[in-house]
């Protein structure tokens, strides 16, 4: 994906946040900040932080893929009322059978995995989330810290467990 010129832009155009990877629909630009739709909340974001998206398959009728998505998945209330808001990034606790694997691809293996949390987090409009990383050397806490503070959706962090944790407070507007 490319960037753009906001003169390629039309309102409705489908795009992706490049940062959080999330797709939307172009709502303007106002104040300096480009406002894009992402499930029914407009997210401000630089031009820099958004990419025309790809179109969709020839194929598959994006309509008909939707519609039977919806009718499989369980509802956004009932997938709010069963997600966890809070993860522990320990090996012993995450993935027990990788906690032995070479440094490098734990911490990638924790990045993902939290990720992936963070992103449901925010699909779900979860507005606080509790992440665990430890102590340890301090690296797992630095990409964590980094990694979250890269949401548009990201307000703030309170640490707990003496450091070995935090809680992280989004904007989501539930």
């Amino acid at each position: 994906m490319n960037r753009i010129d906001l003169n390629e832009l039309w309102i409705g155009d489908e795009v992706v946040l490049l940062k959080s990877n999330r797709k939307g629909f172009f709502q303007g630009f106002k104040n300096g900040k480009i406002r894009v739709k992402v499930n029914g909340s407009i997210i401000r974001t630089s031009i820099d932080n958004i990419a025309l998206a790809p179109p969709a398959s020839d194929n598959v009728l994006l309509d008909e893929l939707t519609e039977e998505t919806h009718k499989n998945s369980p509802s956004l209330i009932q997938q709010q009322q069963s997600f966890n808001p809070s993860i522990d990034l320990h090996m012993d606790k995450l993935q027990p059978s990788k906690q032995y694997d070479l440094p490098v691809a734990i911490i990638e293996f924790q990045i993902r995995k939290l990720k992936e949390f963070m992103e449901k987090a925010i699909h779900l409009k979860c507005p606080k989330v509790t992440i665990i990383h430890g102590k340890g050397t301090g690296a797992l806490k630095m990409e964590t810290e980094n990694l979250i503070q890269s949401y548009e959706e990201y307000l703030s962090t309170y640490p707990i467990n003496d450091g070995g944790g935090m809680i992280v407070y989004l904007n989501v507007n539930p």
